[in-house]
């Protein structure tokens, strides 16, 4: 089995990097791309950049170059929900690409016996202490760093998070016939001091993401995810 892993962001690179135990592919340096095997599966990390058009570009390539069984959107968040707070995993079973218009679906909408395996999910988090919450991510290209344009963003959708890359994975995913699921964890809350709470806490929480998801993998969730898709 091998999963695609996507980090816009240097800082979620790095922690992917290191809690997964990360190492360089021969003649991919430049494409900051990295690769280990957990149990019997294939891990591959790519470092895109931030934004739809770095998704679009590096995801295409990962794809055709490593054949993924199922892609994960990761990386950083701001909560557009007062109960989503710093630290909290965002599972998005739906992301909404706001100028668009446009809802694109994570794989749990195909998955048998969807609710037992979240479930599974949330127990793991639990036991880590993490607190992990469904939800739907919106997407744009903007830094939201202001209430007026939060609250612009909620009157139109009623989504729990902010990010600039989800609804992009999840929609080439979707052309590709590829599963994707979306876990983001909150470093801000969208508000004035977004940008200075961002840098703060991304290197600690990014870590705390990677360290969640390598559970998941050690715990082979993700390969009874694609089972159940299957049949």
């Amino acid at each position: 089995m091998k999963i695609l892993i996507i980090c816009p962001i240097p800082p979620e690179f790095k922690a992917c990097c290191s809690e997964l135990s990360l190492k360089v592919l021969l003649n991919r340096e430049k494409q900051k791309i990295r690769h280990n095997k957990i149990n019997n599966t294939e891990i591959f990390a790519i470092q895109t950049g931030p934004g739809k058009k770095n998704i679009f570009k590096k995801l295409d390539f990962a794809i055709n170059e490593y054949c993924p069984d199922i892609i994960l959107d990761t990386g950083s968040c701001c909560s557009l929900n007062s109960k989503v707070e710093i630290g909290n995993i965002v599972l998005a079973l739906n992301s909404y690409q706001y100028k668009e218009d446009i809802i694109n679906k994570s794989c749990l909408k195909d998955i048998n016996n969807k609710e037992k395996w979240i479930e599974k999910v949330f127990n793991i988090s639990e036991s880590g202490k993490i607190n992990a919450v469904i939800g739907i991510q919106v997407c744009s290209s903007f830094v939201l760093k202001s209430e007026e344009k939060k609250n612009e963003i909620k009157q139109k959708v009623k989504a729990h998070a902010y990010n600039w890359e989800t609804a992009y994975v999840y929609e080439l995913s979707n052309n590709s016939k590829i599963p994707s699921l979306s876990f983001r964890i909150v470093t801000d809350y969208g508000n004035n001091s977004a940008l200075k709470d961002f840098i703060k806490n991304i290197k600690n929480q990014s870590r705390r993401l990677y360290k969640f998801i390598k559970i998941l993998i050690e715990k082979k969730l993700f390969e009874q995810l694609i089972k159940s898709i299957k049949h």
